[in-house]
């Protein structure tokens, strides 16, 4: 099984459609893509400072910028597979992508505060 970061930072790269069409198409082995939050973090990020807002509320709302990729990730390819939870993950060959918010939710013991980031 491989576990890949695609960091938000590769949202206005170019090659990012190919990337994960190329990722999607690889054989025989379990792929688990883990998304960055990119500029919709960095709209987090903006919120949080506009309005003052506590670290809980903005640490759910990065998760959800998280959830955001990842659902861009799907567009990108619909061979890549919803994982939204851990808990259905299968090493059947596949390549999924990791919807964060149910397991950040319930399982994550994390600080909530910008020192922790989706590479957390």
């Amino acid at each position: 099984m491989i576990v890949l970061k695609l960091g938000g930072s590769l949202y206005s790269n170019p090659l990012l459609k190919e990337w994960v069409k190329n990722i999607a198409s690889i054989d025989n082995q379990t792929i688990v893509i883990v998304p960055g939050g990119g500029p919709f973090a960095d709209q987090v990020r903006r919120a949080s400072c506009d309005w003052e807002i506590d670290n809980d509320i903005a640490h759910e709302m990065a998760v959800l910028a998280m959830q955001q990729y990842a659902c861009l990730i799907n567009h990108i390819d619909n061979r890549v597979v919803k994982l939204s939870s851990i808990e259905y993950l299968e090493n059947n060959n596949q390549t999924y992508v990791w919807h964060p918010h149910h397991d950040v939710a319930t399982k994550c013991h994390y600080p909530k505060n910008w020192q922790t980031t989706s590479d957390s």
